[in-house]
């Protein structure tokens, strides 16, 4: 895991091109994945049948920019916290081997062909929701500012795989607020909506949990087994209340 964590570099007073956009900021390839994903999202909560009626379609596509676009924000301050830039891109398979040479030279975006593959061969029963992946990019300037005082020694100059796991697992904390949130909801107002978000936030959540490739489990899994322990507990408490 550890060939995904770039340092940031700098040429004199000007820093990369990529990190101009902040450490909080969505990149342009970052807005395009992530409408993406919330469209094909949408379309594979529906199959193999598409509603006709417009406001399912729609509520749809708010209940996934909801599930989304809150955990990329979540992940992305939590990166903050432990002085990494967290930049979200779609699901990809590149290396096939132990050796540094040992991989593809176009990465296949299995973010999209799993889930389109598994839905369309189960009809429609299995809905994996696995499509993101998140690479980091070190903050030397966070990081070297947070070692001072009596904790410098708890410190890092460099990228350890615990701090993408810290990110990861607060993505997860916030889809356990939306079930959360979403099945109360929807025991006071018994409206589909809110059962649809918190069943899809439950789906979307056990689905990367698991610890595999660049996945969240897998950064959780490794970087943090406890943690990752505990993520499968909750949520495992969370399925049997929605479907038991």
């Amino acid at each position: 895991m550890r060939e995904q964590y770039k340092v940031l570099k700098k040429d004199g007073e000007k820093v990369t091109e990529d990190f101009q956009y902040g450490h909080y900021g969505f990149s342009r390839k970052e807005i395009v994945s992530t409408i993406l994903v919330i469209i094909i999202e949408s379309f594979i909560s529906f199959f193999p049948q598409i509603p006709d009626d417009s406001i399912v379609i729609l509520s749809a596509l708010i209940i996934f920019s909801l599930i989304i676009v809150t955990t990329v924000i979540t992940k992305k301050i939590a990166g903050r916290v432990r002085a990494i830039k967290v930049e979200h891109k779609i699901w990809e398979f590149s290396r096939y081997g132990i050796y540094k040479r040992s991989y593809l030279k176009h990465p296949v975006p299995v973010g999209l062909i799993i889930p389109f593959f598994l839905s369309f061969f189960t009809l429609g029963y299995v809905k994996p929701l696995t499509f993101f992946q998140f690479n980091v990019e070190n903050i030397p300037e966070i990081r070297l500012l947070k070692a001072r005082g009596f904790k410098r020694a708890l410190r890092k100059e460099f990228v350890h795989e615990a701090d993408p796991a810290y990110a990861a697992a607060w993505g997860f904390y916030m889809l356990g607020i939306l079930f959360c949130a979403g099945y109360i909801s929807y025991k006071l107002f018994d409206s589909n909506f809110f059962f649809d978000l918190a069943k899809f936030s439950l789906l979307y959540g056990i689905w990367n949990l698991l610890p595999v490739s660049t996945l969240d489990g897998a950064k959780i899994f490794f970087g943090s087994f406890f943690t990752w322990l505990l993520l499968l507990i909750l949520y495992v408490i969370f399925s049997v209340i929605i479907f038991i």
